[in-house]
């Protein structure tokens, strides 16, 4: 970004007035997931106008943004809640603005042993909040220890639900996302990179097509290398670093989906495809669990490209089904979405 566009950025940023919603979260870094939860915000709180600002480690920018007052400030989706999370940031916006609230953010997995002094001031943050909806039930649970009454509210991914018929597979054309967690996974991520390699492989000798999703710049590298290690020669890879429809458009022609970064599974399970998720991180789980989909859910440290071929046919074969039981899983979180903004807009008098 320039710095021109930074000055800019921020001027629109104040001149926005007071009756806007202060949004946290992990935006500006062109990761497909973070963006579209930004873009469910804004589509299911209009009229009212959300509204973000990069930190750009500037004292006196910091400053004003900081003075900046909001009608109400909104911890968005993601996993935001955890030892290394946005806590100053949205503690300092729910003090300028006349309320908060928690839309769908999701929480590092505490269930056992003493509460974690992270999640004991997570818990003095949240309490007071006229609102904290989570991503999923293991996520209320954990912040229930300490003290906050969570409720489940769902991914705000689930506002990109498409209508029964939006899926159109092409037969025997089979979707993959691979990408890099720097050395944030379960197992060895090199090896799960080469069990991906080693699926599309077979995949192609089998007689089906292969298509790549990448969803973040830093994944490009990894994607490229996977499809080269599968023999897969001028690779289609479809880049797509912001809009959730722009996704849902390029995905909806798959067959079957084969990903391990939650929020382009997320997307796909949202536009109907089958999708079998590799559970990297605890979070994969947990939203596996609200769409129904457990069964199509693999760890990353137990990945066996053999059982990966077994589920791909699973799905090809239970693919109808399949796709009419997430639509109604993702139909009914994004109900509760648009219940949840009405009466936010509502109580504040949009």
């Amino acid at each position: 970004m320039t710095k021109l566009r930074a000055i800019s950025d921020i001027l629109d940023y104040l001149a926005e007035g007071r009756r806007t919603i202060h949004y946290t979260g992990w935006i500006g870094y062109l990761n497909l997931g973070d963006e579209i939860l930004l873009e469910a915000a804004r589509e299911s709180f209009a009229p009212a106008k959300v509204v973000w600002v990069k930190d750009y480690g500037n004292a006196l920018v910091n400053k004003l943004i900081q003075r900046h007052p909001h009608e109400l400030a909104m911890l968005g989706g993601g996993t935001q809640i955890g030892e290394r999370s946005p806590i100053a940031r949205f503690e300092a916006a729910v003090a300028r603005s006349k309320g908060g609230f928690v839309f769908g953010a999701g929480v590092t997995p505490a269930l056992d042993g003493p509460v974690p002094d992270w999640l004991k001031r997570w818990g003095d943050v949240l309490r007071p909040l006229e609102y904290v909806g989570t991503r999923g039930p293991e996520s209320a649970e954990t912040l229930r220890r300490a003290g906050v009454n969570a409720q489940v509210l769902g991914d705000p991914v689930c506002w990109f639900s498409q209508p029964p018929g939006y899926w159109q597979p092409e037969p025997q054309l089979i979707g993959m996302n691979i990408g890099t967690s720097h050395g944030h996974m379960y197992g060895d991520e090199r090896k799960v990179q080469e069990t991906f390699a080693w699926v599309a492989k077979a995949l192609v000798q089998a007689g089906n097509r292969v298509e790549f999703f990448c969803v973040w710049p830093d994944d490009l590298e990894t994607t490229r290398r996977v499809a080269a290690e599968a023999g897969i020669q001028n690779p289609v890879i479809h880049q797509i670093y912001e809009g959730a429809r722009v996704f849902q458009e390029a995905v909806k022609r798959v067959q079957v989906f084969v990903g391990i970064k939650l929020h382009a599974c997320a997307l796909a399970m949202c536009a109907g495809v089958p999708t079998l998720m590799v559970e990297y991180r605890a979070k994969c789980r947990e939203y596996a669990g609200t769409m129904g989909t457990e069964e199509f859910c693999l760890r990353s440290d137990t990945l066996d490209g053999a059982r990966v071929l077994e589920v791909v046919e699973q799905l090809k074969q239970r693919g109808p089904l399949v796709s009419a039981g997430m639509h109604e899983r993702a139909q009914a979180i994004k109900e509760r979405i648009t219940a949840l903004a009405r009466t936010v807009l509502a109580r504040h008098g949009w």
